[in-house]
C-alpha cells in the first residue's frame, strides 16, 4: 500500500472537481485490489430505537448503530440490544469521537475512557481468559 504525501493530500482536499477526486480514488482502489468490488448490505438502527428483531425481508451483512448516545449507559444498553439483534452478523456502533466526548477526556489514561472501552468491547473479547489491558475480568 502506498501513502500520499502531505502536499498531495492538501491538493485533494483543495480540489473542487469531485469527479476528478472520485476518479483518483477509483484508480487507487483498482491499483490495490484489481477490478473486484464487493458490497455489503448494512442494516442501520438508531441508538434510541434498536428493534427486537430484523424485518423478515432483511438480509444484512452488517448491523450498524447510528446516532449519538446521550450517556455511556445508553451506549452500552444500545450495543447490548444491537448485539442481541445481530447475532453472528458483524456489528459496528458509534464514532470514536462520540465515545471520547462521552468520556469527557481525550487522555489515553482516562479512567472513564478505559471504562467505555471495556464496557463496549465485543463479547468475544469480553470472554478472554485474561481481561484486556486496563479492564477488570
Amino acid at each position: 500500500m502506498s501513502a500520499i504525501s502531505l502536499d498531495e493530500a492538501r491538493a485533494i482536499l483543495a480540489e473542487r472537481n469531485l469527479i476528478a477526486v472520485g476518479a483518483r480514488g477509483d484508480h487507487e482502489r483498482r491499483r490495490r485490489h484489481g477490478g473486484r468490488t464487493t458490497f455489503v448490505r448494512v442494516f442501520e438502527v438508531h441508538t434510541d430505537a434498536v428493534p427486537s428483531g430484523l424485518p423478515a425481508s432483511a438480509s444484512a451483512g452488517e448491523i450498524r448503530v447510528t446516532g449519538t448516545p446521550p450517556s455511556v449507559a445508553a451506549a452500552v444498553a444500545s450495543i447490548k440490544a444491537a448485539r442481541a439483534l445481530a447475532g453472528s452478523t458483524p456489528l459496528s456502533a458509534y464514532s470514536l469521537a462520540d465515545l471520547l466526548d462521552l468520556a469527557g477526556s481525550t487522555s489515553k489514561s482516562s479512567p472513564t475512557r478505559r471504562s467505555i472501552a471495556c464496557r463496549t468491547r465485543p463479547p468475544r473479547f469480553a470472554r478472554r481468559a485474561t481481561p484486556a489491558r486496563g479492564c477488570r475480568g
